[in-house]
């Protein structure tokens, strides 16, 4: 693998293609949408996803953590993109990172 190939690239695109989410609720609150490309910082990297994996602790955040005391229940900032759990490609590295 090309180490230069992977370090930050100017031509990349600006928009990307997600599933977000805008508010608390069922599967019907996950809209697929354009959203703008996340900046990697210092020892990140960009994947691009070929596959995502939702588990329980994103289904519970999806509908707000109902389950958990009103005290308990984090501040969401939304839009939000579920699922940490993927499968890719990385496409860009910061040259800290190998």
């Amino acid at each position: 693998m090309n180490k230069m190939s992977l370090e930050q690239r100017n031509d990349r695109p600006a928009i990307m293609k997600a599933v977000r989410q805008h508010e608390f609720g069922g599967p019907e609150v996950l809209r697929y949408e354009d959203a703008p490309m996340p900046e990697i910082k210092k020892g990140e990297v960009l994947v691009k996803v070929k596959a995502v994996g939702l588990n329980p602790p994103d289904w519970y955040l999806r509908d707000g953590y109902k389950m958990l005391p009103p005290e308990w229940q984090p501040q969401v900032p939304f839009p939000i993109i579920l699922g940490t759990d993927i499968s890719g490609v990385i496409v860009e590295a910061r040259p800290d990172v190998f």
